[in-house]
């Protein structure tokens, strides 16, 4: 950096360290400007004067500014940054409480309450330790212009010159650099690490040039008037000389600046909470919302406004939740229209409601807090004002009223329940009753409806045995018939099966038989052929000797003979080269006859293979039927072999159970015989007839369930009738016409 003296420029190399803290104070500076730039083009573009045609005839115009800060800050280690924010925090924190003691101040006036004197808490030394004369930033601000200033040295001073105030603290186990603030939202402990070099902060002046000769515009006219002022040389947008401040003490004249704009303007306050630290939907952490609500000055302000009358209600709200605790004021019959009359201005209706009040409480008027006795409530023009206690004891008499008015109406309410109650238990108990009835005549009609049904099942049942009979005849005729085909038509196809094969076998000789014949007649010219060829290929041989013999004897003779046997020697040649090749066309003639011999015999002995294949094919299915035939004629006979057995049995057994069939319908026909006589003797009064009447009704039931259970087992066991049972049925239809 570039250190001057006098008139002298020097300079001098830094070390990383300072090198890179000169880097941050420049970003730091370029951010506030930039960001001051931005602020005021935002301000220019909403102001209503320079936006609006018809500006200038508007006299005034109104300011609406938005304030958001940090909320307060305890880490586990704070440092310059959290001094600066919590301090910041204290000053919105004072004017706060202000606003919020004057809110009740002109509330108490204005319902025309006498205002007693309300303590709350002030943070007053608090802001006086940070800000004061002998506070922390006017100490840090001196350490900062010391040659040898440091963090230390600012903590040791602190605690000395401010030893007796109540919000500083450094306890034995503090290191050094290490003192805490009693702030209102609680006690913070700070490490003043560095808090003399960011509180200082200074840019080097050529960095500042630097800056000044950036093409960013913003950048270099925002930065001029910095670097003017560090070079101490008027600036031409400000017009002020520049003089060197420390971050606190820019820090406290905005934070003053805002202060009194606070103070001009009516002010509004937003308390955002966060209501869990896990950022989860419907889940409320008091512990933490607690916290939140304390570190905002809520609990406080709460505190100021509920100090001298916790609790108020409207006239209104406070006449219709009461008022009918008050018996006597009025006469029953013009209550209601002085009430009206009361009603329609402000000070009739402070009078009723103070006559309410003086109804419901009587001589509890005043209660004593601290020693002292003070009024029970006050009345004023739209509201009344309670002390601690006094609503919720009469909230305790409007309670006890309600009680008993609640338990008239609940014994009202009960009797009409149990009426209720028991119409629908005498109408339950109604249909129940119908429902039983029904029942019993139900059943009845269901007895009498089996003991019908009984008997045509019976009729049935006898009907339906003669049908079976007939159709277990009809079955057996029917299986003895087809027995007896299937054996007649199995001989039927062994006879046809053996012709066949005889007639197939006859069929076979003669066709092999010329087979055969052909065959060797063509193996005899075959072999013809071959001994003709032979003696051709032997003549042509001696032919070629002949030659060569006449060709070594023309040779040794002389040439005179040689001329003469030349010609005979020819001629004979030619004679036999003439017989040879007349031999030669007979052979090729023959050839091709026996070569078109030869393909017919092949067409025929392929034609004969189709034929025996098929043969062969259909054998195969003739003795795969055969075969399957003889399975089915092995089943019958085993199946008729199994039922003339159980023809057998079924015989014997069925003979046993007609005799048993034949005796219990004897002892039957007794027994019916013997009640008929009795009941056609003349000794029986009419009483007794009637008695036998229900007797025999009851009598005629068991029978149809004893009937019902034999009918049954008789249908397991028999599949028929006999004569006997023919004859036990007509005599028991004959007994039951006399009987009716």
């Amino acid at each position: 950096r570039d250190v001057k003296v006098g008139r002298e420029t020097f300079s001098k190399p830094l070390k990383v360290a300072e090198s890179k803290n000169s880097c941050d104070a420049l970003s730091k500076e370029i951010y506030s400007q930039v960001f001051d730039w931005v602020v005021t083009i935002m301000n220019k573009m909403t102001a209503a004067e320079d936006n609006y045609d018809n500006a200038s005839e508007v006299e005034e115009y109104g300011r609406v500014g938005l304030l958001d800060i940090f909320g307060f800050e305890s880490f586990g280690v704070n440092r310059f940054e959290q001094l600066c924010i919590n301090y910041a925090n204290e000053k919105i924190q004072q004017i706060y409480t202000l606003d919020t003691f004057r809110s009740v101040q002109e509330e108490y006036e204005e319902q025309d309450i006498q205002l007693e004197t309300i303590t709350f808490p002030d943070n007053a030394d608090v802001l006086r330790l940070i800000e004061g004369r002998v506070g922390l930033i006017a100490v840090l601000n001196e350490e900062c212009v010391r040659p040898n200033g440091n963090d230390e040295t600012f903590v040791s001073k602190v605690v000395t010159v401010n030893k007796e105030s109540e919000y500083l603290f450094k306890e034995k186990l503090f290191r050094p650099v290490e003192f805490a603030v009693s702030h209102y939202a609680g006690t913070v402990k700070y490490d003043a690490t560095e808090f003399v070099r960011k509180n200082s902060d200074t840019i080097p002046s050529n960095l500042l040039g630097l800056a000044y000769k950036s093409s960013n515009k913003i950048i270099s006219v925002e930065l001029k008037a910095a670097a003017e002022a560090r070079a101490g040389k008027p600036s031409a947008g400000r017009g002020k000389k520049g003089k060197t401040v420390t971050v606190a003490t820019k820090f406290r004249a905005q934070l003053t600046s805002l202060m009194n704009n606070i103070a001009e303007t009516r002010t509004r306050y937003v308390r955002c909470i966060k209501p869990n630290p896990e950022k989860l939907p419907v889940r409320l952490n008091l512990a933490s919302t607690a916290e939140q609500l304390r570190s905002a000055g809520v609990l406080s302000a709460i505190a100021i406004s509920r100090a001298a009358f916790p609790s108020r209600l409207d006239h209104d709200d406070f006449v219709e939740r009461y008022d009918f605790l008050s018996s006597a004021r009025f006469e029953e019959a013009d209550k209601e229209e002085k009430k009206e009359e009361t009603w329609d201005n402000d000070s009739g209706t402070r009078a009723y409601v103070e006559e309410v009040v003086l109804e419901i409480l009587g001589d509890e008027t005043t209660v004593i807090d601290e020693g002292q006795e003070l009024t029970a409530y006050a009345c004023g023009k739209t509201r009344i004002y309670f002390r601690a206690g006094v609503l919720e004891k009469i909230e305790a008499l409007r309670t006890s009223a309600l009680s008993k008015h609640a338990i008239i109406l609940q014994r009202y309410g009960r009797g009409y329940l149990e009426r209720s109650h028991f119409q629908k238990v005498k109408e339950a108990t109604i249909t129940l009753q119908k429902i039983i009835r029904r029942y019993r005549m139900r059943s009845f009609f269901l007895r009498v409806l089996r003991a019908s049904i009984n008997i045509s099942c019976w009729v049935r049942c006898i009907l339906a045995k003669k049908l079976l009979v007939a159709l277990r005849r009809n079955k057996a005729s029917t299986i003895i018939q087809t027995y007896w085909r299937t054996v007649h038509m199995l001989k039927y196809f062994v006879s046809c099966r053996n012709a066949a094969i005889q007639i197939q076998k006859i069929a076979r000789g003669a066709r092999d038989r010329k087979y055969a014949k052909s065959r060797a007649a063509q193996k005899m010219r075959g072999s013809l052929m071959r001994s003709r060829v032979q003696s051709i290929k032997q003549s042509i041989t001696k032919v070629a000797m002949a030659a060569a013999a006449a060709t070594a004897l023309a040779e040794a003779a002389e040439e005179e003979r040689l001329g003469t046997l030349e010609e005979n020697v020819i001629e004979e040649m030619e004679g036999e080269v003439s017989a040879l090749s007349m031999t030669n066309n007979e052979l090729e003639k023959a050839l091709l006859t026996q070569k078109e011999e030869n393909k017919k015999l092949k067409e025929k002995h392929e034609a004969v293979q189709l034929k025996l294949e098929a043969v062969t094919s259909a054998k195969k299915k003739l003795e795969e039927e055969v075969q399957k035939k003889d399975k089915e004629i092995d089943n019958l006979r085993s199946e008729l072999k199994k039922a003339k057995l159980k023809n057998r049995n079924d015989v014997v057994w069925l003979k046993g159970a007609m005799e048993e069939k034949d005796a219990e319908n004897k002892a039957k026909i007794e027994s019916l015989r013997k009640q008929l006589e009795e009941a056609k003797s003349p000794k029986h009064s009419k009483k007794k007839k009637k008695k036998f009447g229900k007797r025999e009704g009851s009598m005629t039931r068991a029978s149809f369930k004893k009937q019902e259970g034999k009918k049954s087992a008789v249908a397991e066991e028999f599949d028929f009738d006999t004569e006997s049972d023919r004859l036990a049925n007509k005599l028991k239809k004959k007994k039951l016409k006399g009987w009716r």
